[in-house]
């Protein structure tokens, strides 16, 4: 009996050490969409994975920010608050020590464009507060640049952020939560459509 508490014991304190284990994230965003690595313990995972094996004798590329072509801010902005709608407060839990932004500004019209530059960049001056009112923003670098030759802004983001494990998983239950709560709603609409129609023909 005593074995079986021993052992209790230390399944407990083993599952209590790894829900506050911090896990390491490095994201970039581009426009090939987001890339990086995920780091727990002595475990890493990079995202997605290579398609090819790397050569022998050839060390992997690390992601570099400045070779990424950039990738459609609105597009970012979408999915940053997407995120904020599916997990809410737990977002606040995130520390980025390290943000890295490189935006290109773009517009067909080049005075506009111009506008833009000076004004460090409509859509970076949105996508910046966002970030720094649901994250733990610890230090960033913002730099911008005006492409005339382009009719559409571009960005690359570089971040390097850690969140304990149990935030991450109250994270995730709260957008499966979000979901299906969604889709529950949906169903109830729909199901209320269709017997709003059939009243119509009886």
């Amino acid at each position: 009996m005593n074995v079986l508490l021993w052992i209790l014991f230390a399944v407990f304190l083993l599952v209590l050490l790894l829900i506050f284990t911090p896990v390491h994230a490095e994201i970039t965003y581009h426009a090939e969409g987001f890339s990086g690595a995920v780091r727990i313990l002595f475990l890493r995972f990079r995202f997605p994975r290579e398609k090819r094996k790397a050569e022998k004798g050839s060390k992997p590329k690390e992601d570099s920010p400045k070779e990424k072509q950039g990738g459609d801010l609105k597009r970012l902005i979408s999915l940053i608050r997407l995120g904020i709608k599916a997990a809410g407060k737990l977002l606040s839990k995130v520390r980025i020590r390290n943000l890295r932004i490189d935006a290109t500004v773009a517009s067909k019209d080049p005075f506009k464009t111009a506008m833009m530059f000076g004004g460090s960049g409509a859509g970076v001056g949105v996508l910046l507060p966002l970030i720094e009112h649901h994250f733990r923003l610890e230090k960033r670098t913002v730099n911008v640049n005006a492409d005339f030759e382009s009719d559409e802004t571009k960005i690359v983001l570089f971040a390097d952020c850690s969140v304990l494990v149990w935030h991450l998983l109250a994270a995730a239950l709260c957008f499966a939560y979000n979901l299906w709560k969604e889709q529950k709603m949906k169903i109830l609409v729909k199901r209320k459509d269709e017997l709003h129609g059939r009243a119509k023909f009886e």
